[in-house]
């Protein structure tokens, strides 16, 4: 909404805000659904012992409820969003609070995400990224991004996690 109006329209940039995240709040649900594939990765990554976490600029209570209505909330040992941090991405800050939980070192870690703002993150933290080739974000943004990967399929995942493995 930012980018639609100019600057002098603060007042009733809030008012579209406030009115987006009413209906938002109201209507989520209604066209929720998982990518091809993903449900099947990730239970077969948790399966392989990865722990798994989210970083969104989501309100945790949406992104919460999201996950439990796609049947995939148990696949995440934690959500974090903006009530939990002082600063959204692409500020790392997320992340750091997820591997500082999680007690994982960020040469551990990989960041996965559809947008520039989570290869940003990622970077920030100082984590692997890899960008799918779906989602929010357009193919010329996330390749402009320079994430370290890029998926075509999230089902290829496993396979970029197994080829990073090997690396020396």
């Amino acid at each position: 909404m930012r980018s639609l109006l100019p600057n002098d329209y603060a007042s009733e940039l809030c008012a579209a805000a406030s009115l987006f995240k009413a209906e938002y709040a109201k209507r989520y649900q209604a066209h929720a659904h998982l990518y091809p594939g993903v449900a099947e990765t990730l239970r077969d990554l948790q399966a392989d012992g990865l722990v798994m976490a989210i970083a969104t600029n989501k309100v945790e209570a949406v992104t919460r409820d999201l996950t439990r209505i796609l049947g995939i909330e148990r696949r995440f040992a934690m959500i974090v969003g903006p009530e939990s941090v002082r600063h959204r991405k692409p500020d790392p800050e997320a992340l750091e609070v997820i591997l500082e939980h999680l007690g994982v070192s960020p040469g551990e870690a990989i960041m996965v995400g559809d947008t520039t703002t989570d290869i940003e993150a990622g970077r920030g933290a100082h984590v692997v990224t890899c960008a799918v080739l779906y989602g929010y974000g357009s193919r010329e943004e996330i390749e402009a991004a320079k994430p370290d990967h890029l998926l075509e399929s999230f089902e290829r995942l496993p396979d970029l996690l197994e080829a990073i493995e090997r690396q020396p």
